[in-house]
């Protein structure tokens, strides 16, 4: 069944409303901290319920957030640490190698 706003007030509020998920805002808005250098290379990224407080989520939505921008290559996370930046706003592909390196995959094997 597909539910369509039949007057004017509602269609102009149907075409405004944001379906994004949750987690993918939160990425968005600590990528975009990271970007403009509120959260500087190597700094730490405030804790999951302080962003949830912020945010107005829960801290397990900023959680999986988070951990999409350590996939993406801006951030690292250690068990029971603080999230930290990596990402210094250059070559992305550098970046995810180093969170590669940093997660202790980053072997490189060379032929002699």
């Amino acid at each position: 069944m597909i539910i369509v706003a039949t007057d004017g007030a509602s269609a102009r509020a149907e075409l405004d409303a944001d379906y994004t998920p949750q987690f993918i805002r939160v990425a968005r808005v600590v990528r975009d901290r990271i970007a403009d250098g509120t959260y500087p290379r190597l700094s730490l990224v405030p804790g999951s319920r302080v962003l949830a407080a912020e945010l107005h989520v829960s801290p397990g939505v900023v959680l999986h957030g988070l951990t999409i921008l350590v996939r993406a290559g801006y951030l690292r996370h250690i068990e029971s640490k603080p999230h930290q930046v990596i990402w210094d706003g250059g070559d992305q592909g550098a970046a995810e190698a180093e969170a590669l390196h940093l997660a202790g995959g980053g072997l490189t094997l060379s032929a002699s």
